[in-house]
């Protein structure tokens, strides 16, 4: 692999928007509370599929990342889940 090689515009654009939605959210949001917003984990992802295009482990990936943003949409919810069924305290 040669490390000076050609970089297509759109690969640059794309990880440049990915980069800029990473930095308006540290910008936004506590560093602490940065591993739990869904919008920092698919902008880290989209860097992800822009390089791993075609290889191999990108399935194994999105799968780890699916079942991230499901856990975290469901530990935010859950609380309300159970507020409306009656059942906080």
């Amino acid at each position: 692999m040669e490390l000076k090689q050609k970089v297509p515009a759109s690969k640059a654009a794309e990880v440049l928007g990915a980069v800029a939605l990473l930095l308006w959210r540290v910008w936004d949001i506590a560093l602490a509370s940065l591993w739990r917003d869904w919008v920092t984990l698919l902008a880290l992802y989209w860097i992800f599929s822009v390089f791993a295009e075609g290889k191999k482990v990108w399935s194994s990936v999105t799968v780890l990342l699916m079942a991230a943003l499901m856990l975290l949409y469901g530990w935010g919810q859950f609380p309300h889940l159970l507020a409306l069924l009656g059942f906080s305290g």
